[in-house]
């Protein structure tokens, strides 16, 4: 005899947050998409205004959905931390006022339910590993700012402070780290805005700090993704100068390279929302899941 769970019993929620923009992806509990929304904003809110637009957000994609709010996977663009879910203050960064916000607790107590938290690139990451099953990879994100993805021998890694992989920290030649030189302003802006554009300094140091970290971790494959990389002639120029350096790796372009954060972040608020409901294991099946409060429902989910 085969069972369907129940998609009514309870919907779940995947919300990518940076600086000046709100993406959520509402799913049923059989991980169908059902809703979706992207929210852009100014800049320089503070942290009281940045949390009423989040909270406003997510009212406005649930208001007309029947099923109750099992979980939500956040994105954020900064590291969080793995052991209390807390954004970790750092400088250069390209999304500070999330620094000043409780994320978990502002979402439990207005929504009263489970809550998942990591950075936008472990989630893309582990986006990646879902779609490709690759064992021994890093993930690039370029865009606003720049991050890496640890996938190693079956495990995302995060380090013990959720820094592992930032490598916008890593120490160029100039004695700068990559946050500090060519990695910011007008240059970014201009990568972003104007397709085929890239500085070729950027292209430089980009290189650099990538071909660093793959001495020291050694991937099989490297993925790029983020909105510099979704631009072809961007893609192409960074990776001919990543296969001079690095020419027994595998360079690839993301599966997702828009949104590959909102997928994974997807995944894993679905995965959360079976858990609560007792409906898969803990152990087992969110292993790779960041820093996550379960709000258990008393009910089992009902099947068709």
């Amino acid at each position: 005899m085969l069972y369907e769970i129940n998609k009514q019993r309870g919907a779940s929620l995947a919300i990518v947050l940076d600086d000046v923009s709100i993406q959520l992806t509402l799913s049923d509990l059989q991980g169908n998409e059902c809703q979706s929304r992207h929210l852009t904003y100014s800049e320089g809110r503070t942290s009281a205004e940045y949390t009423k637009d989040l909270l406003t957000a997510i009212k406005g994609i649930m208001i007309n959905t029947t099923p109750p709010l099992l979980s939500i996977g956040l994105s954020v663009a900064d590291p969080i931390h793995p052991k209390d879910g807390s954004v970790v203050r750092m400088p250069n960064s390209p999304f500070p006022v999330a620094q000043d916000i409780h994320f978990i607790q502002q979402l439990e107590d207005a929504f009263h339910c489970s809550v998942v938290i990591d950075n936008d690139v472990n989630w893309a990451t582990l986006f990646e590993r879902e779609i490709t099953q690759l064992d021994n990879f890093i993930y690039v994100f370029l865009g606003r700012g720049i991050g890496c993805g640890l996938f190693f021998e079956r495990k995302l890694i995060r380090g013990h402070n959720g820094m592992a992989g930032e490598i916008g920290y890593v120490t160029l030649k100039n004695g700068k780290h990559l946050l500090e030189s060519c990695y910011q302003g007008t240059t970014i802006n201009n990568a972003l805005l104007k397709p085929g554009n890239i500085d070729r300094q950027l292209i430089e140091e980009i290189t650099e700090a990538i071909r660093l970290t793959c001495q020291i971790t050694h991937p099989e494959t490297l993925i790029l993704g983020g909105p510099i990389a979704v631009d072809p002639a961007n893609y192409f120029a960074i990776a001919a100068q990543l296969n001079i350096a690095l020419p027994n790796i595998s360079i690839q372009l993301s599966q997702a390279p828009d949104n590959a954060s909102l997928a994974g972040a997807a995944i894993g608020a679905h995965q959360l929302a079976l858990l609560s409901l007792g409906l898969i294991d803990e152990d087992n099946n969110i292993a790779q899941l960041g820093f996550y409060r379960l709000y258990e429902h008393n009910t089992v989910a009902k099947l068709d």
